[in-house]
């Protein structure tokens, strides 16, 4: 804890001593960070994605052998969790298209992110 308040007063310090090229003190809006012209007018700002719930989380996901994954590749990329001697894997394409997973292994419930 001690070393984040001291990063933090470092950086407020190096940031209140910043001055301009002619030595008059830079303008480093310590107060409003968001005080001043925006470069994009906020008319040309859209929200990019889904709308909130718009990703599906997977909930009790359906597991099957590794031959029958067909849709992975040798170089696919899995999430892998073992425990008690079950083993899950969480293919990346399908987490990609999923917030969240909801698992559980006996009485121990996960998220997988």
């Amino acid at each position: 804890m001690k070393r984040n308040v001291l990063i933090i007063a470092s950086l407020l310090f190096i940031a209140a001593s910043c001055e301009n090229e002619d030595g008059s003190p830079a303008d480093t809006n310590l107060q409003d960070p968001l005080a001043g012209e925006w470069l994009v007018p906020d008319n040309e700002i859209f929200d990019g994605g889904p709308g909130k719930d718009g990703i599906p989380a997977l909930s009790n996901p359906e597991f099957i052998s590794p031959d029958d994954a067909t849709y992975l590749n040798d170089h696919d990329l899995v999430l892998g969790f073992i425990r008690n001697g079950t083993a899950r894997a969480y293919p990346h394409n399908i987490l990609d298209w999923h917030e969240i997973v909801n698992d559980s292994f006996d009485d121990l419930h996960v998220a997988v992110i």
